[in-house]
This record gives structure tokens, C-alpha cells and sequence, in this order.
């Protein structure tokens, strides 16, 4: 498993800060406090890779993680309700929508959301925002060791439905960083998307 390599290689406040443009890249965004960064240690193994908080906005720059020479991962500041200036929020914004408009080694876009609240306005925004690229977008409904069967699927549908009325193509998940179901199916779908 090439997550287990993991490392933490730069924090980037600037795009001119990150690895050179090419290999392959995974972004992960989604609101604060969804998650990302528990998914990400998750997915490779490692407890306290990515640093998790239980204060929204604790992710303020592209984190950059390399799991081989050729492959890196990349945690992105969460967008919503972070207790920080909304000027800081807007630049958050436009260095992750630069990112991946940009970016050329970025193969896959993993939009983490919260299986409870599905679709919150940001989320809906950064849907439309990304829906027209070219890069394949994989969402990921996490915390879903919080609800029961029936409620995940409904939230599920609410999603899949979203995405298809906008002609979006998505391939969707269901996770939960804490008891660690749906990993695996997520790490082997990263994995096809990397070579």
C-alpha cells in the first residue's frame, strides 16, 4: 500500500511554493471540520499525518504529503464556517480555485463533505465551481459511523441526485475516518487514479 510511504514534504501559501508541476496530485477540500485531514491520515495508515483539530480553519495553506516520487497528496484549507476574517476565507478560496484550475499534475479532486449535512451552500458552490472540469471529482461522505443505515442513504441520494440533474459525473462515497469503513474502497479507487 504506497499511502503507507506518506510524508509531510511543504505547507504552500503561495502556488509558487508547491513541488514542481509534474507527477501526479490528489486535492482534498471540503467545508471546515468535515474531516479532510482525519481521511487523509485514514487512508494512509498514519494517526498524526495530517493535523486534525477540533477548531474549525486549522488548515490555512495547501499542505503538500509525498507518497512517492512521483505521487503527492494535498490538503486543503477548509472552506465555511472558520473562525478567521472573511478576507482571509477569499484568499483560502482563491489559492485552492487557482490550484485546480492550474495545476497540471492534478488528477482527481476529493470533495469531503459531511454525511450528516450534505450539501451545504458552500458545497453546492464549489460543486458548480468544479462540475465543468476536466479532472475526474470523487465526493466523499464521511462521518457516516454517525448515522444509521436508512439515514446515510437518503443523504446518499440527496448527492447522487444533485450531481445528476447538474449532468455531473461523480463517483461517490461513504466513509468514516473513525472506524475506518469505506477506507478501503476509497484508497483502491485513489489508487486506479493514479497511474
Amino acid at each position: 500500500m504506497i499511502f503507507q510511504t506518506a510524508r509531510f514534504i511543504n505547507s504552500c501559501y503561495d502556488l509558487a511554493a508547491l513541488p514542481p508541476d509534474d507527477g501526479t496530485e490528489v486535492i482534498f477540500l471540503g467545508r471546515s471540520n468535515v474531516g479532510k485531514s482525519s481521511l487523509l491520515n485514514a487512508l494512509c495508515g498514519r494517526r498524526l499525518l495530517a493535523r486534525t483539530s477540533k477548531t474549525p480553519g486549522r488548515t490555512q495553506c495547501l499542505n503538500v504529503f509525498e507518497i512517492s516520487a512521483t505521487v503527492r497528496l494535498v490538503d486543503a484549507p477548509g472552506y465555511g464556517f472558520a473562525k478567521v476574517p472573511e478576507t482571509v476565507k477569499k484568499q483560502w478560496q482563491s489559492l485552492v480555485m487557482r490550484y485546480c484550475q492550474t495545476r497540471e499534475s492534478l488528477r482527481l479532486i476529493v470533495l469531503v463533505m459531511d454525511i450528516r449535512h450534505p450539501l451545504q451552500p458552500a458545497d453546492r458552490e464549489w460543486l458548480d465551481l468544479l462540475g465543468g472540469s476536466a479532472v475526474t471529482l470523487a465526493i466523499v461522505m464521511n462521518k457516516s459511523d454517525c448515522l444509521g443505515r436508512m439515514q446515510q442513504r437518503k443523504s446518499h441520494d440527496l448527492v447522487e441526485k444533485y450531481c445528476r440533474d447538474a449532468l455531473m459525473p461523480v463517483n461517490l462515497f461513504r466513509s468514516s475516518s473513525r472506524s475506518g469503513k469505506g477506507i478501503d474502497e476509497l484508497r483502491l479507487f485513489i489508487q486506479s487514479q493514479l497511474d
